[in-house]
């Protein structure tokens, strides 16, 4: 009976013991706010309730988890999608693929991330859709990432490129398709390094096409390659990153491309940050040599005062274009405040103001309202602001 009840102990004690080597987290952020938009000179306005704007981190609800399986590895995966919490949609529009927008609502998509990986002292194995690599210095260099009216990237990467030319240049049904691939990947294999490099890091991503050879289009329609190489410790940032993605058009290829460098120094009383972004679409009009460029420059401040913390982006962006006359220039001023009332909740201010000349014709930040991208007249401004609540779970 004894030697019964010692083996019966030892069995409930390995299965604890290997309970507690798995692990899975429900998580998830609400992030709503009033966003109003103004496009001065007979531009389009409007006003109403936006789902992952200012808060900088975006409605979502997601689920991930962990199995050591002993000797120093680890199964990992990761499932998360966007959420429209103004309205109970879901979905992140234009980047359920790496070749066409698919709109949300429609269906449950974890469009943000799904995948499952493989860790070790080796790094770790990604294969499933997942944030590009390239985009990622996008985010942690911008004071706002990438979210609301704030976001240094509403207009240079090509969300909303067709607005830096005016109406006919560049068709929308092109345009709006190019970035989304080099935003989030899909059907991608990413390998990331160890995290023990003495504040070196890199991640390098391919996504295969998954074209058939004779489907018209060519077998490497949808393929995207990004990396990045990155030093974060103490008080010093700083990365370099690149992406490609094949996109077939009109009788041409419309392949479009990212590279990016950035950095960021904390001071203690406050963070600084800057970034230079070149985005390029070949072909951009379906004729072929016809390519155009866009190059944006953004320093951001990020400093605690009170309770909460003030955030201050400054971007100067420009767009040529072949065979167009002239620079399509765009400068924006972001300013915000995040009031914190708990370590999962807090409120938050945002103004900003687009500025075009050249040419340029391009609005603040659409803040998840449709419409609210609407391109103003040319070389005219836009103004915008969010006031909004982030909780987080």
């Amino acid at each position: 009976m004894m030697k019964k009840n010692l083996f019966t102990l030892a069995v409930l004690a390995a299965a604890g013991s290997a309970s507690a080597q798995s692990s899975v987290t429900i998580y998830g952020a609400i992030d709503n706010s009033f966003t109003r938009v103004t496009n001065n000179k007979g531009g389009a306005s409007a006003s109403g309730l936006s789902s992952g704007g200012g808060g900088s981190v975006g409605s979502k609800l997601g689920f991930k988890g962990t199995e050591d399986l002993g000797g120093g590895l680890k199964v990992g995966f990761k499932l998360e999608f966007g959420l429209e919490t103004s309205s109970g949609a879901n979905g992140v529009p234009g980047s359920n693929d790496n070749i066409n927008i698919i709109p949300p609502g429609s269906a449950l998509r974890f469009d943000r991330a799904a995948y499952v990986s493989l860790s070790g002292g080796f790094g770790e194995i990604r294969v499933g859709r997942d944030l590009a690599a390239s985009f990622i210095s996008n985010v942690i260099y911008d004071p706002f990432l990438t979210y609301g009216v704030g976001s240094s990237l509403n207009f240079p990467l090509g969300v909303l490129g067709s607005l830096f030319v005016p109406a006919g240049v560049l068709s929308p049904s092109i345009t709006g398709k190019d970035a989304a691939s080099l935003f989030r990947v899909s059907n991608a294999i990413s390998y990331l390094t160890p995290g023990d490099l003495g504040g070196f890091s890199g991640q390098l991503q391919f996504a295969p096409s998954e074209q058939s050879s004779n489907a018209g289009l060519g077998d490497k329609d949808g393929r995207v390659i990004t990396v990045r190489l990155a030093f974060d410790k103490g008080p010093i940032g700083f990365s370099v990153s690149a992406g490609e993605s094949k996109q077939s058009g009109v009788g041409v290829s419309q392949d479009v491309s990212t590279a990016n460098v950035g950095g960021s120094y904390d001071f203690g009383v406050a963070k600084v940050t800057a970034e230079y972004v070149r985005f390029k679409t070949e072909n951009a009009t379906g004729v072929a040599g016809q390519d155009f460029n866009t190059k944006v420059a953004t320093i951001g401040v990020i400093a605690p005062v009170g309770p909460g913390r003030i955030k201050l982006g400054l971007s100067a962006s420009e767009r040529d274009v072949d065979g167009i006359a002239g620079d399509f220039n765009a400068n924006k001023l972001a300013l915000g405040y995040d009031y914190v009332l708990s370590k999962r909740t807090s409120l938050f201010v945002t103004v900003a103001r687009v500025n075009n000349s050249g040419g340029s014709a391009v609005g603040v930040a659409d803040g998840g309202v449709s419409g609210f991208g609407s391109p103003t007249r040319v070389n005219s401004r836009s103004v915008g602001y969010d006031v909004g609540i982030l909780h987080s779970f």
